[in-house]
């Protein structure tokens, strides 16, 4: 009875102990497949993993790449915003520059309207100037003219001051030593105010009558000889030299000096 039940219970030992290798190798097997598609999938990922790493690789290039990038980048941009802020620099000063030559411009526009303002003015006085310089002119020319009248006038009386001079030789008892008709040439010596540039003479006899040119000839010259006492600063001295060609009467005979048809002088001879 206690080896059936022994062999019973083997049995069951055996069968459960069968059961259990059936079961196992089944769970091996399973485990066996799970760790087949395990390494399948672990090789999967070990080649993606190999994938990731040259991507990884490929990107850490890129990114190394993009890092000198953005490097030079960052320098191009600093470089870039200290050239705009010179230009800003610039463009402020020019700003400034441009406002300050506004400023110039405005304040010379308001110069040249003043200064336009004093020119006419200026141009209103210089044709008044204008006006009374051509009026002083025509006074000046007037008074020239009355100048030179009172000029003649003065010549005219100073000559009529020695004007009339008479010129007769007399004995000591006083009576007339010469005879016209025993006179040659009639010789005098004159001072004038200024150089007589057209002169002309006539000689009057007693009755106050012309004689004819053929009755005598004059020659005149200049003496460069001023007298020592004359008080005038211009007056030059004259010889005059009345040669005659037909005898003279006696009484006074009246010789008329002349410029320009300008009576200068009468010189008196008497004659007996």
């Amino acid at each position: 009875m206690r080896s059936s039940g022994v062999s019973i219970t083997l049995g069951v030992f055996l069968l459960a102990a069968a059961s259990l290798l059936f079961i196992a190798k089944k769970a091996n097997n399973s485990l066996d497949r799970d760790l087949i598609a395990t390494r399948s999938k672990a090789d999967s990922l070990s080649k993606n993993n190999e994938l990731l790493g040259d991507r990884v690789k490929r990107l850490n290039g890129k990114s190394d790449s993009l890092v000198v990038k953005n490097g030079e980048l960052e320098k191009s941009i600093e470089l870039t915003t200290s050239q705009l802020a010179s230009k800003d620099r610039e463009i402020w000063k020019t700003h400034k520059a441009a406002a300050n030559a506004t400023k110039k411009y405005d304040d010379l526009v308001v110069a040249k309207k003043d200064w336009d303002k004093q020119l006419a003015n200026l141009k209103t006085a210089n044709a008044q100037l204008g006006q009374e310089n051509k009026s002083l002119s025509n006074k000046i020319l007037l008074l020239n003219d009355d100048s030179k009248k009172l000029n003649d006038q003065i010549n005219t009386s100073r000559a009529a001051a020695k004007d009339n001079i008479l010129v007769e030789t007399m004995a000591k008892s006083g009576k007339l030593e010469v005879r016209g008709r025993k006179v040659k040439k009639i010789v005098a010596s004159l001072t004038v105010q200024s150089e007589l540039k057209s002169p002309t003479f006539r000689v009057f006899d007693p009755s106050g009558n012309q004689l004819p040119e053929q009755n005598g000839s004059f020659e005149f010259k200049t003496v460069n000889e001023i007298p020592q006492n004359s008080t005038i600063g211009n007056s030059i001295k004259i010889e005059l030299t009345y040669l005659l060609s037909k005898k003279l009467g006696a009484g006074l005979y009246r010789i008329e000096v002349l410029n320009d048809s300008k009576h200068i002088g009468n010189l008196l001879v008497r004659f007996r």
